[in-house]
């Protein structure tokens, strides 16, 4: 009677750790694709940052999972002015507890864009060299 309840006990130990593990991936993962589209170099290529991301949860195909299509994983939007971007990582996290619903992660990191400064106005914004 004890031994199906310590496994259940571990099963549901290493559910969290999977949990937790795919919250750091997609985390990371929209990080570094901010941190690639976010670039000066970048400025007019809104692909670069999602497919950074996509490639870093790509890698680990298996044991995280796309909760959509693997091309609609990670999105991309831009902010006012198109002076910040927002990447959205969406994954599923793995089962090892039978019985219990997938979960779905859903991550997003915004970030500034990088600009060349020309001067600044009476409020101190960065008025930007112009592409």
């Amino acid at each position: 009677m004890v031994f199906p309840v310590i496994l259940v006990l571990i099963l549901l130990l290493v559910q969290c750790m999977l949990w937790w593990w795919a919250r750091e991936v997609a985390q990371t993962a929209a990080r570094e694709g901010v941190s690639v589209g976010r670039s000066y170099d970048n400025r007019n290529n809104d692909k670069a940052g999602p497919a950074e991301a996509q490639l870093l949860v790509g890698q680990l195909d298996g044991a995280i999972v796309c909760a959509t299509p693997a091309s609609k994983c990670v999105s991309q939007t831009n902010g006012p002015g198109a002076n910040e971007i927002t990447v959205t990582v969406v994954v599923l996290v793995q089962n090892v507890v039978p019985g219990l619903p997938r979960m779905k992660l859903t991550t997003e990191v915004t970030a500034p864009r990088e600009a060349w400064c020309t001067g600044y106005d009476a409020q101190g914004i960065c008025e930007p060299l112009a592409p």
